[in-house]
């Protein structure tokens, strides 16, 4: 039987390089990725503090009665998360 065969002739560090650059890469695309999700999990926090804020603020200004109540049984827009 007669078999066809090729030498093959690779640059086995050129490979390994490139694999030890897109590792790197992957990594740092990770690292940033986790950077991005905590600003962005401080930002909602931020944006929910003020919408508690400005809705305790408006309450205040609709009717004082209805907020001492409000105040009286505990039921105050800071202890919603």
């Amino acid at each position: 039987k007669d078999f066809d065969v090729q030498k093959v002739t690779a640059n086995f560090k050129e490979i390994e390089r490139n694999i030890q650059e897109q590792e790197k890469f992957r990594e740092e695309a990770e690292k940033q990725l986790e950077k991005d999700m905590a600003n962005l999990k401080f930002a909602y926090q931020d944006i929910n503090k003020k919408k508690r804020e400005l809705e305790e603020a408006k309450l205040k200004q609709s009717n004082s009665k209805k907020t001492e109540q409000v105040e009286h049984l505990g039921m105050r827009f800071s202890n919603r998360r």
